[in-house]
């Protein structure tokens, strides 16, 4: 009878830990929802207080991940991440939030492995591939990040992140004219000031200026606060021998906060 009544009150306590991990489990999933991440975070390390052996941690744990990156803790999300890997090896989810960890402290290396082993379970994911190509892209392997965008593109000839990489990548290697075809198509996506800045000063640099006008004036007229639109409209201006119109456009650059690296290189001297 003893030994009845303990497993009772065993199963009993068992019970209620699973009742009360599920909970933490479902609000940590509507915090999430709602972008509340410390609050979700609390949730979670409640929850795997609460049954520290429920088969259902490993993907606690990559949740973990995802909520400490996004407060910026990366070390400590990448501690977890470690952990989930170590319950499941071949969890692409858990390889895809350590990589976009590893990305954001900069660790660029070990970001492009991490996506690499995902896409090595599932080689169709585009996200993952955009993810890869733009590590690459912001460490100089250009030919590697267009070769990612590229394949992304032939599945999905619209998708957004890819078009508007590959046009970053040829106007970095000075293929102006291109990038044109790409951010054409981004542009009929995804008509934004910033866009239209790219697009209006690769036609400038090709000396097509009508066309770099035409997008200056129509993403000023979407965004007049941009200073870079300012600053592509004042570099027109000057080439086009307008001093004194130059020089407003540059004083509302300046206004707006425009892209100083980019003003040395295109007004030295004004």
């Amino acid at each position: 009878m003893i030994l009845l009544a303990g497993m009772l009150l065993s199963a009993h306590a068992h019970s209620l830990n699973s009742e009360r991990y599920m909970r933490y489990v479902e609000k940590a999933d509507s915090l999430v929802g709602a972008e509340r991440w410390e609050e979700a975070e609390k949730c979670l390390r409640l929850a795997l207080h609460t049954e520290p052996a429920n088969p259902g941690n490993q993907l606690l744990l990559t949740n973990m991940g995802m909520i400490l990156t996004a407060q910026g803790k990366y070390g400590e999300a990448i501690s977890h991440l470690d952990v989930a890997l170590s319950l499941n090896p071949r969890s692409f989810l858990a390889l895809k939030r350590r990589g976009i960890a590893y990305s954001a402290m900069r660790q660029m290396d070990d970001a492009a492995d991490n996506f690499t082993q995902a896409l090595a379970i599932d080689s169709l994911d585009t996200d993952v591939r955009c993810l890869r190509a733009t590590v690459y892209a912001c460490t100089d392997r250009l030919d590697s990040a267009m070769a990612d965008y590229n394949r992304v593109l032939t599945t999905d000839r619209n998708n957004v992140i890819a078009l508007e990489g590959m046009a970053a990548c040829l106007i970095s290697r000075g293929s102006h004219d291109e990038a044109l075809p790409f951010l054409n198509r981004l542009i009929e996506q995804k008509p934004e000031a910033d866009h239209l800045f790219t697009r209006g000063l690769a036609y400038a640099r090709l000396g097509r200026l009508t066309e770099a006008t035409e997008d200056a004036s129509e993403g000023l007229l979407m965004d007049p606060s941009s200073g870079n639109l300012w600053l592509l409209r004042a570099y027109i201006e000057k080439i086009t021998y307008r001093l004194n119109e130059a020089k407003s456009s540059l004083h509302k650059a300046h206004r707006y906060g425009c892209d100083r690296d980019l003003e040395y290189q295109l007004l030295p001297d004004l």
